[in-house]
């Protein structure tokens, strides 16, 4: 299965459970740029994916989350436990998500 994913990947954790990828990632590599050099003076949207594996081939993946960067900007990281998404920032406070959504 092709998936190809149109954004800057960051950092990436397994989760031990279920071994699928979480993602901190830059849907507009310009913006984190700019983010960058004008140290958090500017915005950089945020985007989480989450990549599925099934019998050790990549089968889906999944943009869980997306803001233009008011409410976190320049994700870097995901992590999930217990229903709960932590994402972290470059430079700025993480955020605690609840998740809600249905399992296929």
């Amino acid at each position: 299965m092709d998936l190809p994913l149109d954004s800057g990947v960051d950092n990436i954790e397994v989760d031990p459970k279920t071994g699928d990828l979480w993602i901190g990632s830059h849907p507009k590599i310009n913006q984190i740029i700019a983010y960058d050099k004008s140290m958090g003076k500017t915005l950089s949207p945020s985007q989480v994916l989450r990549v599925k594996f099934k019998d050790g081939k990549l089968s889906d993946a999944v943009e869980v989350f997306l803001d233009k960067g008011k409410r976190i900007a320049a994700s870097t990281v995901a992590s999930v436990y217990k229903k709960r998404l932590l994402i972290g920032s470059l430079g700025g406070p993480p955020m605690l998500c609840d998740m809600v959504y249905i399992e296929p």
